[in-house]
């Protein structure tokens, strides 16, 4: 909340089958977003994410990855010495509206990420053995030519299977 009512800096929530997002200053909020959404309660994780571009004034909703909800606004985000909240917020200066749920990994960033971002972040959070994968220790070399002399220290495991040439 900004101020001492009601208004929000910005905020997500979900409330009957609705997932919303706003952003305002201490005047009022701005237009809010809202995709409808009746998520598994208490066996699915979900992954949701809330964007807003105060240059391009957009807004978007993002859920397990994917963009659901996108629309403009005008404000720009008004900022007080209240504490940041997650899962509850300030109603009259007073903490309201709880949470009702789990939260894990909350991410906030003062950069508006991009819908590949947020595809990224969900794919390697909710399947990490098969977003990325290793093999096996393959030999290496490299050659560093710097034009001049130097002395170079190398620290760490490796074994000399190949040749290693620094110039």
């Amino acid at each position: 909340t900004v101020g001492n009512g009601t208004l929000e800096s910005f905020a997500v929530w979900y409330n009957a089958g609705t997932i919303n997002g706003v952003v305002g200053d201490a005047g009022n909020d701005g237009t809010a977003i809202s995709y409808t959404w009746t998520p598994t309660i208490n066996t699915t994780w979900y992954h949701v994410g809330y964007t807003f571009n105060d240059a391009s004034n957009s807004q978007a909703i993002y859920i397990n990855g994917a963009q659901v909800a996108t629309n403009t606004t005008t404000k720009t985000i008004g900022y007080d010495t209240k504490a940041f909240t997650l899962g509850t917020e300030y109603e009259n200066n007073v903490l309201n509206f709880f949470f009702a749920g789990s939260i894990d990994e909350a991410r906030f960033s003062n950069t508006d990420r991009s819908t590949q971002w947020i595809s990224t972040e969900y794919n390697n959070q909710n399947s990490p053995s098969t977003f990325s994968a290793t093999g096996a220790e393959g030999a290496a070399s490299a050659t560093l030519d710097l034009g001049i002399s130097y002395n170079v220290n190398v620290a760490g495991n490796y074994s000399n299977n190949g040749s290693y040439s620094v110039t």
